[in-house]
């Protein structure tokens, strides 16, 4: 069995500590965390490869834009035949606070578009999430230009130490046990905490 993890951002230096991208920096801290490297390039997509027991383990980051993830997650999808629920995706998400994380299986994309390029080329809503709180912006200031601005250097530490660490071992369960038990285990003390 091939299970695909993808990690939602833009590719591009300008891009690369914004808070659209903690997809994209959670996903380098898995591998990190996984001793795997990112040396594969097809059809704008950025991948790893690793095998455990049996399965195989696709980490992917897409490099067609936000807006356009879903092109790369088909094609990897496809060429790897993941079926929709071996599918799991990292991104950012307002509606929960910064430093606090929810992992669910379906639903409407809540406005992101990277999920809505999801939904649209996989033509399923029916994949794992990692949804990661980035808070809202403060009154006033454009939703673009938040996602789009950069963590400040305490918000960056927080992640590095704190979040990061929580959504590895959420990650590894979910991937390596079981979905449901990583959602039952975390989600819970996401909301104690």
């Amino acid at each position: 069995m091939t299970k695909l993890l993808i990690g939602l951002g833009n590719p591009g230096e300008e891009y690369k500590n914004s808070r659209h991208n903690i997809g994209f920096i959670m996903l380098d801290k898995i591998a990190e965390n996984l001793s795997i490297g990112f040396d594969n390039h097809k059809k704008k997509s950025l991948y790893a490869r690793m095998k455990k027991d049996e399965n195989q383990f696709i980490l992917l980051k897409p490099q067609t834009f936000m807006n356009l993830s879903g092109e790369s997650a088909l094609h990897i999808s496809k060429l790897f035949n993941v079926s929709v629920e071996d599918i799991f995706v990292i991104y950012d998400d307002m509606d929960l606070p910064f430093g606090t994380f929810k992992i669910k299986k379906g639903g409407s994309s809540g406005g992101h578009n990277g999920i809505k390029s999801l939904i649209a080329q996989l033509q399923s809503d029916n994949f794992f999430r990692i949804r990661i709180g980035i808070g809202r912006p403060n009154f006033g200031k454009k939703v673009n230009d938040y996602v789009l601005s950069s963590f400040s250097k305490s918000e960056r530490e927080i992640i590095d130490k704190d979040i990061s660490e929580k959504v590895i071992e959420a990650v590894k369960v979910a991937l390596f046990e079981s979905p449901i038990i990583a959602q039952n285990r975390f989600n819970k003390k996401a909301s104690k905490e």
